[in-house]
């Protein structure tokens, strides 16, 4: 089953809907997005009763995590989102495996009165609940610690428009800065609480200071280095978490064979419907494997797959739009590789322009700097 909610339901996911007739929960989202194509919409009730007999469902997006909380009545679930939405409790629940990390948890409104100079720069400043690198801040010295907190005061309540609280809240979390190549995982526990890899994307960025999403790419390279690795590092978290049937979006980094995690997502792959790209990669979507409780034969998915990676590249803005402005997507996508799809979303509204999928050359190292340094700002032109 499905819940669906903003910001935003692909194509891809939307024709997998109406091809699968699997059930929808009927909310504003569905309904309108499904307004001349049939699915199979179920009601509160009717959702809630199939949940009893199977109990797999999958959110695309964390706005739902409110409805979840609030409806089904599942213990075991409830703890598992807040196992890994609160970041401190995350944190907590594993620091006997990682009994040297520093981290330490702070509301809004006392942010101001911390004592940076007894603490080891750098750090890591995030909400405590957070989504999409909102609100995250990486902390070098006294002057990036003072204009955080100004940047925090300014925009928290832009997050509160745009955001629940179960997604983004005023809570913070100070953590040490994590050395190392970062990766995104799209993955599930089975009833076992064994892990089951979906994806393997590869994060990268511009210099120590950049904290942005605007690049992931997987492979079949990606794929056969980490997959062993990941899967026995997952079974080992979750020996604190002890987690079933659920999935997660996990991200983490690597230091000198050293692995150690960022966030977990809960109920949900990457974001805005990015999880596609395993379609694009690997020809299966990663939802489908979860609901139907699918293991990919990672051998035979991988035995004809070339060399490229297949990329999501976010077009993050980096200054202020106008009412007005218009975004010039055909120019903005050139020269990014060979374009699989391309996502228009509602800029004025949305901390980005839209996200582009494209297939690259693993060694074309002059396309991947191309999309990390990219201003997508310079895009823009007045109506």
């Amino acid at each position: 089953m499905f819940i669906l909610d903003p910001p935003y339901i692909s194509e891809e996911l939307k024709e997998y809907l109406v091809q699968s007739q699997l059930p929808v929960l009927e909310n504003n989202t569905s309904v309108n997005i499904f307004k001349n194509q049939k699915i199979n919409l179920v009601n509160k009730n009717e959702f809630l009763d199939i949940l009893s007999k199977n109990n797999r469902f999958y959110t695309c997006s964390e706005n739902s995590l409110d409805w979840v909380i609030k409806n089904i009545n599942d213990k075991n679930l409830n703890k598992y989102i807040e196992l890994m939405k609160n970041k401190f409790l995350f944190r907590k629940t594993i620091e006997d495996e990682y009994p040297n990390f520093f981290y330490k948890e702070a509301d809004l409104n006392k942010l101001s009165q911390i004592n940076t100079n007894n603490l080891k720069y750098p750090f890591i400043l995030k909400p405590k609940v957070g989504f999409f690198s909102v609100g995250v801040y990486l902390i070098s010295n006294s002057k990036d610690w003072n204009n955080a907190i100004k940047d925090i005061m300014e925009k928290s309540k832009e997050w509160e428009k745009t955001y629940p609280k179960s997604v983004v809240n005023t809570e913070f979390i100070l953590e040490q800065y994590i050395y190392g190549e970062e990766f995104a995982i799209d993955a599930y526990f089975d009833e076992n609480g064994k892990t089951v890899i979906l994806n393997i994307l590869k994060h990268d960025f511009d210099g120590i200071s950049d904290v942005s999403d605007r690049l992931y790419f997987t492979g079949k390279s990606i794929m056969e280095k980490y997959l062993t690795d990941f899967t026995n590092w997952l079974n080992k978290i979750n020996g604190y978490l002890n987690i079933k049937n659920f999935p997660f979006h996990a991200e983490i980094r690597i230091n000198e064979g050293k692995i150690t995690p960022i966030e977990f997502n809960p109920l949900r792959f990457a974001g805005w419907s990015c999880t596609d790209i395993s379609y694009y990669a690997f020809g299966f979507h990663t939802f489908d494997y979860y609901l139907n409780k699918k293991t990919p034969n990672w051998n035979e998915v991988l035995k004809d797959k070339d060399n490229s990676y297949y990329t999501i590249i976010v077009m993050d803005k980096s200054g202020k739009v106008n009412p007005k402005d218009i975004f010039d997507y055909e120019k903005a996508s050139k020269d990014l590789g060979t374009i699989l799809t391309l996502r228009k979303i509602d800029f004025y509204n949305n901390p980005i322009f839209g996200f582009i999928f494209s297939k690259i050359n693993k060694d074309d190292k002059n396309t991947m700097k191309e999309i990390i340094r990219r201003d997508f700002n310079e895009y823009l032109k007045k109506a």
